[in-house]
């Protein structure tokens, strides 16, 4: 069973947001998290969905007994 206590805000890990040609959407990525990323066809929906998946692979990491990576701020850019 995971420790909800160990688990950082989604909200204070920092998100890269950019409109994606390739995918036709927005691709919002996450620094501290490589593998956290989506494209949603707009750009709330994928700030939306950006920290339901930071939260979902942050308790990934605590049920896997890996280790969690440091917030970065939670700022947010777009290109």
């Amino acid at each position: 069973m995971k420790n909800t206590n160990q688990i950082p805000d989604p909200s204070r890990y920092a998100v890269n947001l950019k409109w994606s040609e390739d995918d036709e959407g927005f691709l919002a990525t996450v620094p501290a998290i490589p593998s956290c990323l989506c494209v949603m066809p707009t750009e709330a929906a994928a700030l939306r969905e950006i920290r339901l998946l930071i939260k979902s692979c942050l308790e990934l990491f605590v049920e896997d007994g890996n280790p969690i990576p440091e917030p970065d701020g939670g700022e947010r850019s777009a290109s």
